[in-house]
């Protein structure tokens, strides 16, 4: 998943996908140690995509969080 991709999602739906990818994450952690995995670096690129996700995240909750700041100074 492309960071342009994960720009576009709102904020429940990234949640949604983090959840999603950590249960991915650690099926792929459990298949890796006991073998039945051999990308062992499948759980790297799934580390990664989490993180991508949760930084946008926290940016999209952050700006929501400074608009209402924004609106209620305004009134």
């Amino acid at each position: 998943m492309e960071i342009k991709e994960i720009k576009k999602l709102k904020i429940e739906d990234l949640e949604k996908e983090i959840g999603k990818l950590s249960k991915e994450y650690s099926k792929a952690k459990k298949d890796i140690r006991d073998g039945k995995e051999k990308d062992v670096r499948k759980g790297l690129r799934i580390k990664r995509i989490i993180a991508r996700i949760q930084t946008v995240l926290n940016e999209k909750k952050k700006d929501k969080l400074k608009q209402k700041e924004n609106g209620k100074e305004d009134k």
